[in-house]
């Protein structure tokens, strides 16, 4: 139950095309400022215009919908209200990332066939995916855990879907 986890996830640093960062500072920086308030990180061009830093304080969350809404700008395809309303362009991204975060945490529970729990804990499970430690994916290792805990409770007679829930709460 393993698999290779590095993705572009975990990187702080966008890579941006030449001239991107005059788009960026256009407008007083206004996207760079709705990406900041949405996502609560903090972004930070570097004066060579060449990339940009995100600094979000260790939340993998606030990091992805900072790297999504960079992303988006990059692509170009932007609708009306990316110039007129900022912010509400980001707020749909961070809706839609949020709506993604618990289909993760709700498929967490489908995998390990244990009855879901209160929304606020599926949302933390799904955030899991935005974590990691050592380098490893946390919503990967919890499912794996509560897998291995699975088969240890049914080696010894135990409650096996128990024994899931708990390690994936650990």
């Amino acid at each position: 139950y393993q698999g290779h986890y590095l993705t572009e996830r975990l990187l702080a640093t966008v890579l941006l095309p030449d001239g991107f960062a005059d788009t960026l500072r256009k407008d007083d920086a206004k996207l760079l400022k709705a990406i900041e308030e949405v996502s609560g990180s903090t972004l930070e061009l570097a004066e060579s215009g060449e990339k940009l830093r995100i600094e979000s304080g260790g939340d993998g969350v606030a990091r992805e919908i900072a790297r999504r809404a960079l992303n988006k700008a990059l692509k170009g395809n932007r609708p009306d209200d990316y110039d007129r309303q900022p912010t509400a362009w980001v707020l749909r991204i961070k809706e839609n990332l949020l709506r993604e975060i618990m289909g993760l945490g709700r498929k967490a529970f489908a995998e390990l066939q244990i009855p879901k729990a209160h929304a606020d804990i599926v949302l933390l499970v799904g955030r899991l995916n935005y974590r990691t430690s050592y380098t490893q994916n946390q919503w990967k290792h919890a499912l794996e855990a509560a897998f291995l805990a699975g088969m240890m409770a049914a080696e010894l007679g135990l409650d096996v879907k128990l024994a899931r829930r708990a390690t994936l709460m650990h």
